[in-house]
């Protein structure tokens, strides 16, 4: 996760990424300080000044749930849904190891932004409202139906490759 901070944000040093307690709430903690100078509205911010962000780490859960979800009740027999798994669960982790040091990372801009006073939005601001909004469990639903979706394709590309090899032109579906 500390890697993928630091791709995603490379005007900054990454001091600590952590779990910590914060009150009654279990939280991922991002402590980051500007690399170089950064300026905003003509102000000059010297490097090393340091701002953190938490995010409640039951957050990220939430897209990967409401994926599993979406695929669980998807109709289909035992082997559809075995399959159905077998494709949402790596796609469903992505979105999990994603989602935290998307948040983090666009809680420190918006921070910055907030505190320069520039009225300016960021990418990652439209991200923070994204995800705050509902976004998070539309993630989940999208990528519980491409889950759905991509294992259905490829049950029918491997009934259609059996069908090929035993010489048989049609047949119904066992689903």
């Amino acid at each position: 996760m500390r890697s993928l901070v630091e791709v995603l944000a490379p005007d900054f040093v990454v001091e600590n990424l952590r779990l910590t307690q914060l009150q009654s709430d279990r939280v991922i903690r991002l402590d980051i300080a500007n690399r170089y100078h950064l300026f905003f509205e003509g102000r000059r911010i010297s490097p090393g000044r340091s701002i953190n962000a938490t995010i409640n780490v039951l957050l990220p859960l939430m897209s990967t749930v409401t994926g599993l979800i979406t695929v669980l009740a998807w109709p289909g027999s035992l082997r559809r849904l075995a399959c159905r798994l077998a494709v949402a669960l790596p796609l469903l982790s992505a979105l999990l190891v994603v989602d935290a040091p998307l948040a983090l990372v666009a809680l420190t801009w918006d921070f910055w932004l907030h505190a320069s006073r520039s009225g300016e939005i960021s990418l990652w601001s439209l991200w923070m409202q994204f995800v705050t909004r509902g976004g998070r469990p539309a993630l989940g639903i999208v990528g519980g139906v491409a889950a759905v979706l991509a294992a259905d394709w490829l049950l029918a590309r491997h009934r259609a490759a059996r069908l090929r090899a035993s010489g048989t032109a049609t047949a119904t579906s066992q689903c």
